[in-house]
Formats: C-alpha cells, structure tokens, sequence
C-alpha cells in the first residue's frame, strides 16, 4: 500500500511539473496580438486590424483598444489609427470629436475621431461604440515612448469621460508590431490560387 501511494505522489509531481512548463511555453506565445481581420480587395484597398483588448475595467464600463491600418489602392501610403471599443453608456461622437492621451511627463496627445457614431450606430443590443482615431507618425512615436500613457480623455458628443490607463505603451507597440509585421505580406485574393 505504501508503495502504491509513494509512485501516486511521484505521479502527480510529475503531472505537477509538466503543467507549469505547459504554461510558461503557452504564456511566452500568449504576448503577442492576433490580426482579427486582413482584407485585400481587388482593386488593391486593404484593411488589417489586431483583436481588440483591455485597456481599462470598471464596474459598469470598460474599454478595449486595438490597432489597425489602412493601405488606398494604388498608393503606397499607410494610415494607421488606434480603434478603440467603447462601453460607456449611450454616447455619441461626431467626426473630430478629440481623444487627450495624457502622459507621465504631463504631455498631451491629441488625435480625432474619423469615424461618426450616432445613436443607431450602437452595437445591437448593448452601448458598445467603435470610434477609431487617426494617427500621425508623431502620435505613434509618442505612443511607443518609453513616456508612460497615464490617463485618457474621451470627448463626445455630450461632454467627456476620463479614464486611468496602464500599462498602454506595451499593448500598444504589441499591436503596431504585430500589424507592421503583418503588412509586410500580400493578402490578395489571387495569392497562391
């Protein structure tokens, strides 16, 4: 009997140590957005987006922030914008509406809202708005600083709402890494047809 429970113990700490590694393996890919959508049209037009993820949780509202680019057909220019998910109630933002990204060193960035949400434009169901913000080569140096973002300021339609931010900078240079690296390859319908 005693035997029988000395291999069980030896067993499980085996099972133990093999899930710990299981998991520090799992973690290290873990770091690293996924592109939720990679759209190449025809005429040349492609959209890239990374998943959305958290950038702030409060009781009753919350915010999620992801990175996308834009590629004009025929043209080698590239726009980049932060989108953000918005749950902050039943708000609006017109087109140009400002989001104030407040660093540590008390510089504020401002960059526009581009696109307008209305009050149809929720997501069926819920108070989730997806305003997306234009970023200038600037905004993105900034943004992958080593100049901690501490605070946002969302300006809509009925006034603004501030919010404490951590850990930005590093989801940030996550996303724009993940979609620069992704836009260094086609994605065109006729690949490998």
């Amino acid at each position: 009997m005693r035997c029988y429970i000395t291999n069980n113990l030896f067993d499980m700490k085996k099972i133990c140590t093999l899930f710990f590694i299981l998991l520090t393996c799992l973690s290290a890919f873990a770091g690293k957005p996924k592109i939720a959508y990679d759209k190449q049209e025809t005429d040349g037009t492609r959209v890239v987006c990374t998943e959305y993820e958290n950038m702030y949780m409060t009781w009753s509202n919350g915010g999620r922030m992801a990175v996308s680019a834009s590629i004009a057909a025929n043209s080698d220019s590239v726009y980049y914008f932060l989108n953000l998910r918005l749950h902050e109630g039943d708000i609006t933002l017109e087109k140009g509406r400002k989001l104030l990204i407040k660093f540590k060193s008390g510089e504020i960035l401002e960059v526009q809202n581009q696109n307008p949400i209305g009050e149809l434009d929720h997501e069926p169901g819920t108070d989730f708005v997806y305003p997306f913000y234009l970023l200038s080569d600037d905004a993105i140096k900034k943004l992958s600083s080593t100049d901690e973002v501490v605070k946002i300021r969302i300006e809509h339609d009925g006034g603004y709402i501030d919010r404490d931010i951590k850990k930005f900078n590093k989801k940030f240079i996550d996303h724009y890494g993940s979609l620069s690296e992704r836009l260094q390859s086609s994605n065109s319908v006729y690949d490998g047809f």
